[in-house]
């Protein structure tokens, strides 16, 4: 649990690193630009949860990113979980 930051640390790291950025992206393109320009794009590293009710979108989403990556020639591994409710 020693790699556990307080969300006001989260905060305080993401803040630096957008104002040291140079401004060049250093992850893979989502294939969204907003996304991409808030988040820097996957970063290696980088865990993502995407989570929204049911029949909202997030397997296509989600398969998008991975269409998005595999053309820009990176192998991509997918990995679903479907939970019942």
């Amino acid at each position: 649990m020693k790699n556990l930051l307080h969300i006001s640390r989260c905060v305080e790291k993401f803040e630096d690193y957008h104002e040291n950025h140079s401004g060049g992206m250093s992850g893979m393109k989502t294939g969204i630009p907003k996304l991409d320009n808030s988040t820097d794009g996957f970063v290696p590293g980088q865990y993502w949860v995407l989570g929204a009710d049911s029949r909202i979108g997030k397997t296509t989403l989600c398969m998008n990113f991975s269409m998005h990556v595999a053309q820009q020639g990176k192998p991509v591994f997918y990995f679903i979980t479907e939970m019942n409710t």
